[in-house]
C-alpha cells in the first residue's frame, strides 16, 4: 500500500511537470509570436518606405471610346501601395494604367484602402467612408479591387471571424452596387524575408487557414460577381525565391513585386471590364 502511495505521487509530480513545461511552451512560443511582429512593424518603420496618404483619388485620362470607368480599392497597406517609389506603381493603379486606358475615355480612381487594415476595419470602416463620406462617384462603381488578409494572418484573426468579415464586405458590394469585383486572395506571408527563422511556417498555416475559409465562402457567390486571384499559389513560389520582389522592409512588395500581381490580377479581370467594346 505505502508503495502505491509513493507511486501515485510521483506519478502525480511528474504529470504536474510535463503540464508545466507544456505551458512553458506556450508561453515562450507566443513571446516569440509576438517579438517577431513587433521586428516586423520595426522593421517597416525603419525603411521608411512610400506610404501613400490614405484615401485618394485621381481622375485619369484614358485613349478609348468606351464612357468613364470608376475603380475603387479596398484593403491594407498592399492596396494603398506601401512599399512602391511612387503612388503610379501600386498593382491598382499598373492594373489601370496598362489595362484600362486604353479602353476607356476616363478612370476615376478612389483608393479607400488602409495600412495596416484588417477585414474587421475593411467591414466596419471602409466600407462606411465609400458609401456615406466620399463622393457619390465611389458608391456606383464599375470595378472594385479587395487586397487584404496579410494583417488578419500577423493578426491572428480566426478563420471564423475573418470569414463572417469577409461576407459582410461582399454581401454590401454585390447588394449595394453593380461592379464587379476582384478579391486578391490571402498572399503568401511566408515568404517574406523579414520574418524570424520558424516564423514562416507557423505563419503559412494561419494562412491556409484564412484561404480555406476564403474559398469556402466565395462558393456562396456568383463567379461572375466576384472572381479571385490566387496569389498565394501564382506569386508565392516567385516572391520566396526572389526576395528581390520586396521593397526595403523585407515584407511589402516592391513595384517589381506589385507588378508581378497585377500581371495575375489581368489575367482574371472580367470580361465586361477588360474587353468592353464600345
Amino acid at each position: 500500500m505505502l508503495k502505491s502511495g509513493v507511486s501515485r505521487k510521483k506519478e502525480k509530480s511528474r504529470l504536474r511537470r510535463i503540464i508545466w513545461l507544456v505551458i512553458g511552451l506556450i508561453l515562450l512560443l507566443l513571446a516569440y509570436l509576438i517579438l517577431g511582429i513587433q521586428w516586423m512593424r520595426y522593421t517597416a518603420q525603419r525603411a521608411g518606405l512610400v506610404d501613400p496618404t490614405s484615401s485618394y483619388r485621381e481622375t485619369l485620362d484614358g485613349q478609348g471610346p468606351c464612357p468613364p470607368l470608376t475603380v475603387v480599392v479596398l484593403g491594407d497597406s498592399t492596396a494603398i501601395g506601401t512599399g512602391t517609389s511612387a503612388r503610379n506603381q501600386t498593382f491598382s493603379y499598373q492594373l489601370i494604367r496598362e489595362n484600362l486606358l486604353t479602353i476607356y475615355s476616363q478612370v476615376n480612381y478612389i483608393n479607400l484602402a488602409v495600412s495596416g487594415a484588417v477585414i474587421k476595419e475593411v467591414a466596419d470602416e471602409q466600407l462606411l467612408r465609400m458609401f456615406t463620406q466620399s463622393p457619390g462617384d465611389s458608391r456606383k462603381p464599375d470595378l472594385i479591387l479587395i487586397s487584404i488578409g496579410a494583417n488578419d494572418v500577423t493578426g491572428l484573426t480566426s478563420a471564423g471571424d475573418f470569414s463572417a468579415k469577409l461576407a459582410q464586405v461582399l454581401d454590401k458590394l454585390t447588394q449595394d452596387t453593380q461592379a464587379q469585383i476582384v478579391l486578391l486572395g490571402v498572399p503568401a506571408v511566408y515568404s517574406a524575408p523579414v520574418l524570424l527563422p520558424l516564423f514562416p511556417s507557423l505563419l503559412d498555416g494561419f494562412t491556409h487557414r484564412l484561404i480555406e475559409a476564403e474559398d469556402q465562402l466565395l462558393t456562396r457567390y456568383p463567379t461572375n460577381r466576384i472572381r479571385k486571384v490566387d496569389i498565394y499559389n501564382t506569386t508565392g513560389p516567385l516572391f520566396k525565391n526572389h526576395p528581390e520582389y520586396f521593397a526595403a522592409d523585407g515584407y511589402h512588395p516592391n513595384d517589381k513585386g506589385y507588378a508581378a500581381w497585377t500581371k495575375e490580377i489581368a489575367k482574371i479581370l472580367p470580361p465586361e471590364i477588360a474587353q468592353k467594346r464600345c
